[in-house]
């Protein structure tokens, strides 16, 4: 049995599984928070659940770029017109926007989306967010087509060329680091180096280090006791 769908348009709405996962690069694919394949549900409003019912078989769910921007007040109130003119295409000259399993078949009420990718950044619209949409699309004019659309909350798309940025920023930082400390300790050996060579190439100075070393070395020291056998030997010659 197929549901009435334009009976009960306010009765059903698309949403989207799970939040996307962030953040999100030009040419890299889109998947949920758990590094999965997007998912879109057919829920009924009423109980919250998954509609198994069978649906028509040319009742399949578009996926679509949004100005993030949109809605602009009410988030959760909004018509399928509006939502249709909130739809961001590609820039003149430029590969379509979002590029994949962007048309998807509903079975069970879930539409599962393999492959999905931006070929654009968001930084040339006013906003600087996208978002994701979902709608349904019918082959037929004749066949209802009231069902609530689905959108994901807005982010931003990078592009794929700064994905790697902040790892190469640490990786040169390194060599840098490293650089600086070989360059700190090259000079210290040339520093002692330098050192040892004038001691060696100059005799007066090699001699007079020597002749400290060894004065050094001959002078008695005397200790605590010796100077008190010393003192008594004093005494007892004065005595005498």
């Amino acid at each position: 049995m197929q549901i009435q769908v334009a009976e009960s348009s306010s009765s059903f709405k698309l949403i989207f599984g799970k939040p996307l996962s962030l953040p999100i690069f030009t040419g890299s694919k889109i998947e949920d928070e758990d590094n999965n394949p997007l998912q879109i549900l057919l829920i009924d409003t009423k109980n919250g659940k998954r509609l198994l019912n069978p649906l028509p078989p040319s009742m399949k769910v578009e996926i679509v770029v949004l100005d993030g921007d949109f809605p602009s007040e009410n988030g959760e109130d909004w018509t399928s017109e509006e939502f249709g003119n909130s739809i961001i295409r590609e820039r003149t000259g430029k590969r379509p926007l979002l590029v994949g399993d962007v048309l998807v078949n509903l079975k069970d009420g879930i539409a599962s989306i393999g492959e999905l990718a931006f070929t654009d950044n968001s930084s040339w619209i006013r906003s600087r967010n996208f978002r994701l949409g979902a709608r349904i699309v019918m082959g037929s004019k004749e066949e209802p087509r009231m069902i609530r659309e689905a959108m994901t909350e807005p982010f931003v798309v990078k592009d794929h060329r700064g994905e790697h940025e902040p790892a190469q920023q640490v990786v040169m930082g390194s060599s840098r680091y490293l650089g600086h400390q070989e360059s700190m300790r090259t000079e210290h050996k040339d520093m002692e180096f330098n050192q040892v060579g004038g001691l060696v190439s100059n005799p007066q100075v090699e001699i007079s280090c020597w002749m400290q070393t060894t004065t050094k070395i001959q002078q008695p020291t005397v200790q605590q006791g010796d100077a008190h056998d010393m003192s008594d030997l004093s005494s007892d010659t004065t005595l005498s």
